[in-house]
């Protein structure tokens, strides 16, 4: 074949090609086609006209923000549901061009010059372009970006997308999660009450006003209520924030998120009046001032509401020794020891030669017992409570990680994982002192039962560490 007759066919085919695209068959779907072919994961960018408004919701680091006259963060929710309807929509008639005439034209569909068009961009772009409803209820007419083909599709997407631009504001005071604090501050300006909060990889501290170990499911619910706090309503853009009581609070939030240089600071202002229990708040990741109901329970925190009434906690698996110590003058320490490679432990002493084994069972159940006991306030330990509780002669229980060490001394290695020191109970209650702690911990005489098998109980007569007795002078205190 001659060159001139390659070229012809070549000619033909784009010809071809061309007729076929301007036809507006190559727009022709299936009924079990997806219109949009749309990935709702990739979509970065969807844009709302109707009439002369316009909606723009852009994404910005995995979060969804309205931009424009009113910028503010977007329902997540909202949005999802909106790509969700638009990715799944399926055309249920189609309509070719050279059906569009008479009665059934662009112009009777009003999609000529359409009012309405939802554009969507998810790596790539697309506009529906919206007309009239359908002949049954839930059915519209619409064309898809520049082609001359109109769908008869579900219009579950209009309810959606076609909205005041406000309706798309994230209902949700902040996207603050308490999951992802590290430090909190919490402040009222009525009786100078503050809190500080801060966490490390053990949970949460408190820091002000008492150092404490914080207990982390009290302080996740206190610190929920306030960041997953629903917001009825935002006040106008031109409120003046002195009439909401900005000027002097009730109180202030400040967060610090792991990784983030910028504090999160929540001012909640005076009470609504038209609206018991609702407060005037302002955020700092958001514009305006907003209302939130339900704040009572977090305002009223007290720093003994989201302390932990629990001991310290000790990895049962770290601990190699265990030292029971009575008063002095009673009776010679006890020290059990783990026995290597198996769960079972044995009692080194007294007297030393004469070896007990304990079951790891017995000896587990008892260190969890200790582990869950639960304070019902809490002390000072000042030298007269000391005395007062019976401390300063106490029953003593060391845990003990032991590090093997290439010496004669049996202790060489040792490293006290924690120091419990019990003292009497006045019938009521009862005292311990954890390490160096400046509070004394006041358990409700009931607790005792998890103490009272000791491991002193295990030898045969269990007699070496006797019950608790009441003190005489010791009252019952919870503070």
């Amino acid at each position: 074949m001659s060159w001139k007759g390659t070229l012809l066919i070549v000619l033909l085919a784009l010809l071809a090609t061309f007729f076929y695209l301007s036809s507006g068959r190559s727009r022709t779907r299936s009924a079990f086609d997806p219109l949009l072919e749309l990935a709702p994961n990739l979509a970065d960018k969807i844009l709302i006209q109707e009439g002369g408004g316009t909606t723009l919701i852009l994404k910005n680091g995995g979060i969804w923000h309205l931009k424009g006259s009113l910028e503010d963060r977007a329902d997540p929710h909202l949005v999802s549901s909106l790509l969700n309807a638009a990715a799944s929509i399926t055309p249920l008639d189609i309509l070719k061009p050279r059906d569009l005439k008479g009665s059934v034209s662009l112009s009777s569909l009003d999609l000529k010059k359409p009012k309405r068009s939802l554009t969507i961009q998810a790596g790539a772009t697309h506009t529906l372009w919206l007309g009239i409803e359908g002949a049954a209820k839930g059915e519209i007419y619409a064309k898809l970006d520049l082609g001359k083909v109109v769908y008869l599709i579900p219009s579950m997407v209009v309810p959606i997308a076609f909205r005041p631009a406000q309706e798309f504001r994230d209902p949700r005071l902040t996207a603050c999660d308490s999951r992802h604090l590290e430090e909190a501050t919490f402040s009222m300006s009525d009786n100078l009450r503050q809190l500080l909060i801060k966490k490390d990889v053990h949970g949460w501290n408190l820091v002000n006003p008492v150092g404490a170990k914080g207990d982390d499911d009290s302080i996740t619910t206190w610190l929920d209520t306030l960041l997953s706090a629903r917001i009825q309503q935002w006040m106008p853009a031109d409120t003046d924030p002195s009439t909401c009581g900005m000027d002097s609070p009730t109180a202030t939030f400040t967060a610090r998120e792991e990784d983030s240089s910028n504090p999160l600071i929540i001012t909640i202002g005076s009470q609504v009046p038209t609206s018991p229990g609702s407060y005037y708040v302002r955020c700092s990741d958001r514009p305006g001032i907003c209302t939130i109901n339900g704040l009572n329970t977090f305002l009223a925190v007290t720093a003994q509401s989201l302390r932990s009434h629990k001991l310290p906690p000790v990895d049962y698996d770290e601990v190699d020794r265990i030292a029971i110590d009575e008063a002095p003058g009673g009776t010679p320490s006890i020290l059990l020891c783990r026995k290597p490679g198996i769960e079972d432990w044995e009692i080194a002493s007294p007297p030393k030669s004469a070896h007990t084994t304990v079951s790891g069972e017995s000896v587990r159940k008892w260190f969890d017992g200790v582990q869950q006991l639960t304070a019902a306030g809490f002390e000072p330990a000042n030298p007269e409570r000391i005395s007062l509780r019976g401390l300063d002669h106490p029953i003593r229980i060391r845990l003990i990680a032991h590090l093997s060490e290439n010496t004669a001394d049996e202790t060489a290695g040792d490293i006290v994982l924690a120091d419990y020191a019990l003292g009497t109970s006045d019938g009521n209650t009862f005292a311990m002192h954890v390490g160096n702690s400046p509070e004394i911990m006041i358990y409700p005489q009931k607790e005792w039962d998890s103490l009272k098998d000791t491991p002193a109980s295990w030898i045969a007569p269990p007699k070496a560490i006797p019950a608790i007795t009441p003190h005489p002078s010791t009252s019952a205190t919870h503070p």
